[in-house]
């Protein structure tokens, strides 16, 4: 991947199984990768780039409360890659 931005529905998560199928997400999701890749160096897997992911108006059959918020959930990579899980609204 290089960059590159997409949108899908959350609710293509429903056909990953459980326990997305439980959850039954709905919102937006937009992807967007900025000189991103992924590529396995024997063991490890080596990460470059950033990858941000913002789930936005989610909500879910297992909670009254539509939309629950919106969140953004961020990919460093480098050779020590960080995961962000943030809140972005709600």
């Amino acid at each position: 991947w290089q960059d590159a931005r997409s949108r899908w529905p959350a609710t293509l998560l429903t056909g990953l199984g459980a326990p997305w199928n439980t959850l039954k997400l709905e919102g937006a999701l937009d992807l967007n990768t900025r000189a991103f890749a992924m590529q396995w160096d024997g063991p490890a897997l080596r990460i470059e780039g950033q990858a941000t992911l913002d789930a936005t108006d989610v909500s879910s059959a297992l909670s009254t409360l539509r939309p629950m918020g919106s969140y953004r959930l961020s990919l460093e990579g480098g050779t020590r890659p960080t995961l962000l899980l943030s809140t972005r609204e709600g």
